[in-house]
C-alpha cells in the first residue's frame, strides 16, 4: 500500500467535515430507528441475553452466568447507574462508533484514489440499510463488531514495514477490546494481530499486538474463573448455538427464519447443572446429530453455505411482524451487491496468490494483503457452518470486504497511472 502524503489544510477540513456529517446523520438516523422500532423503558429490559446481566452489574455482582461476554454488560451497567435509558445508552455508544468510522472513510477517500468508484462504495456503505440498522444498535455485539474489524483491518491494509509499534496500538487495543465482545473474536482477534506482526516484520509489533491480545484473553479468563468458577475465555452459550444449527428441527426453518424459534426445543437444564455442564450436554446432542443424521446434517451444512455466500433475503423474524422488518425488503438490493462485491474480492484475492506463485512478480504487499483478506473470510464465516449465522451476524464482514477491493484498485490506479506516457 503507497504510503499517503501529509494531509494538507484542505484534506483536513475534509476530513473533519466527513465525521462531523457521519456523527450527525448517524445520530439522526438512530433516533429514527429507535423510534420505529421501539425501545425497552430500563437497560435491564435489554433482549439477547444482556438485562439480566446489565441487572447484576447495576447491583454490584459479579455476572451470574458466563452466557454473554463481559464488555457490553460492564459497559451498560455502570452507564444505567448514571442514566438508566436505553435510548441515551445507543446514542452515547454511537457518538463512540461513529467518528471511528467517520475517520476511517476519511482516510479511504482522502488517501484516493478520488475518484467515481471509491465515491460509490463509500455510498454504497452508507446507504446499506443492514448494516447502518445494526451498526447503530446497542445490542447485541454486531454494533460493536463493525467498527473493530472494520478499523483492525484497515490498519492491515496500510501497515508498512517502516511503521513504528506504536502506530499500530490503536488497532491491537481495538482488538483486544474485541475478545471481551464476542466469542467469535477469540479467534479473529489473535488472527488479525497476527497478520499485523506479519506484514509489519517487526518484533515489536507482534509483541504489541499479540501481547495484547493474549494478555485480554487470560484477563477474560480470569474474569470466568471468578463470576462462574472456569478458567476460560468462551461463553456457555456456545454448546447451545452449536446445537441450535445442529438438530433436525432446523431444517424446517433455516434459513428461512431464525433458529431462535426453536429455542424451547433445546435440552433443558437438569436440576443443579450448571451452565457449563449444560453447555457441554448441548455439544454432544449436536455431534449426536452429525454422527446419527449425516444427510440432515450434510443438508444444513449446504444452506448455511448458502446462507452465508449467496442469500440475498434476510430471515424472517422469530416472532410477530417488527419495524425491523421493514428494512429487509429493500435491503434486498444492498445484499445483492454486497454478494458481488464478495466473489469478486474472494475471485481477485485468489488470482493475486495464483499469480503470485506462477509469475513471482506480486508485489510482497499485494500478496500478503490477499492471505489476509482469505484468512479473516475463512475465520469469520467458520462459526456460520459450524453452528449457524444471520443476515445480522454477516455485516461486521461488509467493510472489510470493500476495504480489500480499494486497496486493490487503488494499487492498480497507482500501477497504470506510473505506466502512462508524460504528454508534451
Amino acid at each position: 500500500m503507497v504510503r499517503p502524503a501529509t494531509p494538507s489544510p484542505a484534506d483536513r477540513a475534509t476530513a473533519a467535515a466527513i465525521v462531523t456529517g457521519l456523527v450527525v446523520v448517524g445520530l439522526v438516523a438512530t433516533l429514527a430507528i429507535e423510534t420505529l422500532v421501539g425501545a425497552p423503558e430500563s437497560l435491564v429490559d435489554l433482549g439477547f441475553g444482556y438485562g439480566p446481566a446489565i441487572a447484576d452489574v447495576i447491583e454490584g455482582r459479579g455476572l451470574a452466568d458466563a452466557a454473554r461476554l463481559p464488555a457490553i454488560p460492564y459497559a451498560l451497567g455502570w452507564f444505567a447507574r448514571v442514566v438508566d435509558d436505553p435510548l441515551a445508552a445507543t446514542l452515547a455508544k454511537n457518538l463512540l462508533v461513529l467518528p471511528l468510522l467517520g475517520w476511517l472513510l476519511a482516510r479511504v477517500w482522502l488517501d484516493g484514489p478520488r475518484d467515481l468508484v471509491v465515491a460509490s462504495g463509500i455510498v454504497f456503505l452508507l446507504a446499506f440499510p443492514q448494516l447502518v440498522r445494526h451498526t447503530l444498535a446497542l445490542v447485541p455485539e454486531e454494533g460493536w463488531l463493525v467498527p473493530i474489524l472494520a478499523l483492525a483491518f484497515h490498519r492491515f491494509l496500510v501497515t508498512r514495514p517502516d511503521d513504528p509499534a506504536p502506530a499500530l496500538l490503536p488497532a491491537a487495543l481495538a482488538l483486544a477490546a474485541g475478545a471481551w465482545i464476542k466469542t467469535t473474536m477469540l479467534a479473529l482477534a489473535p488472527l488479525i494481530a497476527a497478520l499485523l506482526a506479519w506484514k509489519s516484520g517487526r518484533p515489536r509489533v507482534a509483541l504489541l499486538t499479540l501481547g495484547l491480545v493474549a494478555a485480554s484473553i487470560l484477563a477474560l479468563s480470569a474474569v470466568h474463573l471468578a463470576n462462574t468458577g472456569r478458567f476460560t475465555p468462551t461463553s456457555s452459550l456456545n454448546g447451545y448455538e452449536l446445537w441450535k444449527g445442529n438438530n433436525p428441527a432446523a431444517l424446517a426453518h433455516f434459513p428461512e427464519r431464525s433458529l431462535d424459534a426453536i429455542s424451547h426445543l433445546a435440552p433443558a437444564p437438569a436440576p443443579g447443572e450448571d451452565e457449563w455442564a449444560w453447555s457441554r450436554r448441548c455439544t454432544d446432542a449436536a455431534v449426536a446429530f452429525w454422527r446419527e443424521q449425516p444427510e440432515a446434517a450434510r443438508e444444513l451444512l449446504r444452506r448455511k453455505l448458502g446462507q452465508v455466500f449467496f442469500r440475498i433475503r434476510g430471515e424472517a423474524s422469530p416472532s410477530d411482524f417488527t419495524g425491523r422488518d421493514l428494512l429487509k425488503p429493500i435491503g434486498v438490493a444492498w445484499m445483492l451487491g454486497f454478494r458481488i462485491a464478495l466473489w469478486l474480492a474472494i475471485g481477485l484475492a485468489v488470482a493475486t496468490l495464483v499469480r503470485a506463485a506462477v509469475r513471482r512478480d506480486v508485489p510482497r504487499e499485494a500478496w500478503i494483503d490477499a492471505i489476509g483478506f482469505l484468512a479473516l473470510l475463512a475465520a469469520f464465516v467458520a462459526p456460520f457452518l459450524i453452528a449457524w449465522g444471520t443476515e445480522r451476524r454477516l455485516m461486521p464482514i461488509v467493510i472489510p470486504v470493500f476495504l480489500y477491493l480499494w486497496s486493490v484498485w487503488r494499487r492498480w490506479r497507482v500501477r497504470t497511472d506510473h505506466s502512462r506516457p508524460i504528454r508534451a
